[in-house]
């Protein structure tokens, strides 16, 4: 029961994210991905690369080849050759896609408070507890 509870959770909350962004998606002419992908730049601090964003995303190469390309075309991120390798482009965002990409992180939090509207603080605090416990699990079995 609890895994199918996970997963149907899963399935809604990307259905939520979906829903709240398709206003950013018709406004921006993008897919929600390449929304996703615009966020990851400008929040993250795990990198600028096509590669990083594979390797965070779980996503395939190819798709985030496609997406990068197609944000590129609309004048939403321009590629730096690195200095120090020149197969290497980092992703900059242009501030067309700063702006979209703080957009995006307004739904991504109007999205949060939405899942966590009945969810007490001190359930939060049971699930901070919970989260890092999986994430420690999580980590020592990657590093095997």
């Amino acid at each position: 029961m609890r895994d199918s509870i996970i997963n149907i959770c899963g399935m809604n909350m990307r259905k939520l994210l979906e829903k709240k962004s398709e206003v950013l998606v018709q406004k921006y002419g993008v897919r929600n991905v390449e929304l996703e992908i615009l966020l990851f730049l400008y929040h993250s601090s795990c990198g600028d690369t096509a590669k990083d964003i594979v390797e965070q995303k779980n996503l395939s190469k190819a798709h985030i080849s496609k997406s990068v390309d197609n944000l590129r075309a609309k004048g939403f991120v321009v590629l730096i050759e690195d200095d120090n390798d020149r197969r290497k482009r980092h992703i900059e965002l242009t501030q067309k896609a700063e702006e979209a990409a703080k957009e995006m992180l307004e739904v991504h939090n109007d999205c949060k408070r939405i899942i966590m509207r009945y969810v007490t603080e001190e359930e939060k605090a049971v699930m901070d507890r919970v989260m890092q416990k999986m994430l420690r699990s999580l980590d020592e079995e990657l590093q095997k």
